[in-house]
Order: C-alpha cells, then structure tokens, then sequence
C-alpha cells in the first residue's frame, strides 16, 4: 500500500468535528423544545433561551421546563446534559456571545 492508502483523512479538525456534533444535539434540542411547546428564541453551545405561551403561572411554565429537561437528558450522551439556570421575565439580547438580562423583581417594572 501506498503511504495515503494506510491513513484515511476527513480533512477537519478535531474541533470541528466536536462543534459539528454540538450542532447536531442543539438542533435536535430546538426540535424537541418545539414539540413541547416551547417558542426558541435563541441557542447556541452555551445555552438556550425560550417562551411558552398559554402557560397560566411560573409554577406550570417550571413544571413543563422540568419534565422537558428530564426526558431530553435521556436522549442525550451520558456525559452531556441540560441544566435549569434561571427563569427570567425579560430579556434583553445585546450582541451574539453578549447578554444582558434584565430582572425585574417584585413586578417593579411589568
């Protein structure tokens, strides 16, 4: 065999094939939120944003989000895994990589 026939190249990286597979897992993450009734604003590698309408307190829209974690963390690899950070009223998108939240406490700005 010839030394190019002994080794098989896809041409990427490694990085890229770990960002591609990150991909792969968020879009399928944006489909399922969608499924549950989720309205995706925003996602990327470092988190995922959504709404819900008809949801009639924070208590049910928890509820849902919870039971939505749950059954897509048994979809995902077992090393990989969703986490609730934060339920937040508003939000306020500056840049790509550039959040600012705002939380409006105690209803003082609804």
């Amino acid at each position: 065999k010839t030394e190019a026939g002994k080794k098989m190249h896809t041409a990427r990286s490694r990085n890229d094939e770990v960002a591609t597979c990150l991909r792969m897992f968020i879009q399928r993450t944006i489909k399922e939120g969608e499924r549950y009734g989720f309205k995706i604003i925003y996602a990327d590698t470092d988190g995922l944003y959504a709404t819900m309408e008809g949801v009639k307190s924070k208590e049910e829209l928890l509820e849902k989000t919870y039971k939505f974690l749950r059954e897509m963390n048994k979809k995902l690899p077992k090393d990989m895994e969703l986490e609730f950070e934060g339920y937040y009223k508003r939000g306020l998108f500056v840049t790509k990589k550039k959040l600012l939240l705002l939380l409006f406490l105690n209803n003082q700005c609804s």
